[in-house]
C-alpha cells in the first residue's frame, strides 16, 4: 500500500493518510487488522470505524480515507506504517 501522510484540510488538528491508488476499505476486515497494528476499535458505524492506536484517535472510512487525530506528523507516520501492512494482510483494501 503506497500512501502519503498530509495535514488534513479540515478544521480538526489531524493528519490524513492518503492512499496513492484510490481504494475502498472493507470495514469488516479492518476490525481484524487494527489489533494487529497494536490498536483497538472504540466505535463503529456502517461508514467509519474509530480506533485508538498508540493512544491516538484514528478514523477509518469505507471510502478509503484514514484520519489520525491529535497527533504530530511523526506519530501519524508511525501509525500509518503499522496500520498499512495490517490492512493489506487482512485483505481490507480493494
Amino acid at each position: 500500500m503506497e500512501y502519503t501522510v498530509d495535514e488534513s484540510c479540515t478544521s480538526v488538528d489531524a493528519y490524513e493518510v492518503k492512499l496513492k491508488n484510490k481504494m475502498r476499505i472493507d470495514l469488516a476486515r479492518v476490525k481484524a487488522a487494527v489489533p494487529k497494528a497494536g490498536g483497538e476499535i472504540v466505535a463503529e458505524t456502517p461508514v467509519v470505524l474509530m480506533a485508538k492506536i498508540n493512544g491516538k484517535g484514528v478514523s477509518i472510512y469505507a471510502s478509503g480515507r484514514i484520519l489520525i487525530k491529535d497527533a504530530e506528523r511523526n506519530a501519524s507516520e508511525e501509525i500509518a506504517k503499522k496500520l498499512g501492512p495490517a490492512l493489506e494482510r487482512e485483505g481490507a483494501l480493494s
